[in-house]
């Protein structure tokens, strides 16, 4: 026992026999809550912002299935944000049983004419996942051509990063824009599926109007020019 303390002793100075706890990297955080957040132009200040873009972004611990969502939610986000279920921070791509896992969502209110694309998407539901330790990315925006990504880090209950828009091969001429957000509460996704299926609400009723007015205008005949 004591020639085995010794030679751990004397191996301990170059790194060897050392405590399993000694090697072991302390846990990361959880970040799971809803967060409400404001993304600005310059820095945000807590006291007195004034963002381009407001709301909430849900983060949970856990993935969930898009089968945990309506219908209606579920048909909206994969006719209108394909790329965001399917886009790389994304477990596996959105295939006919919507086996897609994620772990976010959120409601963003936009400016208009804000220079950014954060909150084009008014509501949806992502995947965060960490880049370093400290800090997480999420995709709050994507098409073919064009997106917006976040990384903050979230440290005692306030979030705070930097997000930016790219575009095609301009994807550096959009200068970063700055994310600060608080918890208000536990992960809360409920939140953002009503969001969800109002904005499917919406859409449903855009389609409908663009069908009558297409009616209305076939049902209209031409009206005759009368020569001169």
């Amino acid at each position: 026992m004591l020639r085995t303390q010794a030679v751990c002793f004397l191996l301990g100075i170059a790194g060897g026999c050392m405590s399993p706890h000694a090697r072991t990297a302390p846990a990361a955080i959880s970040p799971g809550g809803t967060y409400s957040v404001a993304i600005c132009r310059t820095a945000c200040d807590p006291r007195n912002p004034d963002p381009m873009v407001r709301g909430y972004i849900m983060l949970e611990d856990t993935s969930f299935p898009l089968t945990a969502i309506s219908d209606s939610a579920r048909g909206y986000l994969r006719a209108s944000t394909p790329y965001m279920l399917a886009s790389d921070t994304a477990d596996i791509p959105v295939d006919a049983n919507d086996s897609t896992v994620l772990n976010a969502c959120f409601f963003l209110v936009r400016a208009p004419d804000a220079p950014t694309h954060a909150g084009i998407e008014p509501a949806a539901i992502t995947k965060w996942r960490r880049v370093t330790p400290d800090t997480i990315r999420i995709t709050l925006f994507l098409s073919p051509d064009a997106g917006y990504v976040a990384r903050f880090v979230v440290d005692r209950g306030r979030m705070s990063g930097v997000g930016r828009s790219w575009m095609g091969r301009e994807g550096d001429a959009f200068p970063p824009d700055f994310i600060y957000g608080r918890r208000i509460g536990p992960p809360d996704r409920a939140r953002c599926v009503r969001e969800i299926e109002l904005a499917a609400a919406r859409e449903h009723e855009r389609v409908r109007a663009a069908i009558r007015e297409a009616q209305q205008h076939r049902a209209t005949p031409p009206q005759r020019v009368t020569p001169r």
